[in-house]
């Protein structure tokens, strides 16, 4: 009934396709509720996607500061600096230091 649409309505805020809405005074409601799933899908994808690209990027930028650090640790040590040296003059810890050197470049 139109009211168990408008109470759909109230409840998700989700406005239907006014096609299946009324027809000859009646509301498709099994249509109603396909295109609210798909709606509710969509919003999920959305979010998912959104959150895998900031992550994406987190990391992104995580590696390529590794790198950059890793460079400059190798250098640093092939001049004779100590480990510790190095570690405190690019601002990491010796566990940070350990962890760049040990990864290959990407």
């Amino acid at each position: 009934s139109p009211l168990a649409y408008d109470w759909i309505y109230a409840v998700t805020k989700i406005e239907f396709d006014r096609k299946i809405k009324i027809r000859n005074g009646v509301i498709n409601m099994c249509e109603a509720i396909i295109q609210m799933q798909n709606s509710s899908r969509n919003e999920g994808f959305k979010i998912g996607k959104d959150e895998g690209i900031r992550i994406g990027k987190h990391e992104g930028i995580e590696i390529g500061r590794n790198q950059e650090l890793r460079k400059m640790a190798v250098k640093l040590l092939a001049s004779g600096f100590s480990r510790e040296t190095v570690a405190n003059f690019l601002e990491i810890s010796n566990a940070h230091l350990e962890l760049v050197l040990s990864e290959e470049d990407k």
